[in-house]
């Protein structure tokens, strides 16, 4: 999660510093994926770390917290749009100093066997179920 969050700003960030559009959508490409990582870790990595009612509630602040984002940056991007079209890009930013602080913040919760995972496990899911492929 917090190399996504690294990758979401600086990609997001990007578009403070070009002027080609071809290069804009290659950042915004690596925002889609920075975004993704994001997202899922997050989602993952709470459902690992609480159960039952915490679970719950914290699956609740992240819902939130989400909405909120949702309603305040498309704000704030237009405010800073005022100024530059490159402003509002300075916003996503933010994602590396809370990726920074992820890493620092967040237990090292690894089990000491872990079983088959990444593009093994992947390969193995898309064997078994190769309807999968067409989505």
């Amino acid at each position: 999660m917090a190399i996504g969050l690294a990758v979401y700003g600086l990609a997001g960030g990007a578009g403070l510093f070009t002027d080609s559009y071809p290069a804009l959508l290659a950042s915004r490409v690596l925002f889609g994926l920075g975004a993704a990582l994001v997202f899922t870790g997050s989602t993952v990595g709470l459902l690992n770390l609480f159960r039952g009612a915490a679970q719950d509630r914290v699956m609740g602040w992240r819902t939130s917290a989400t909405a909120v984002g949702a309603l305040s940056w498309p704000l704030i991007g237009g405010a800073l749009g005022t100024l530059s079209w490159h402003a509002p890009f300075g916003v996503y930013l933010v994602g590396v100093g809370v990726g920074a602080a992820a890493l620092r913040a967040l237990p090292d919760d690894r089990p000491a066997h872990r079983p088959a995972a990444g593009i093994r496990t992947a390969l193995g899911v898309a064997r078994r179920h190769r309807a999968l492929l067409g989505y």
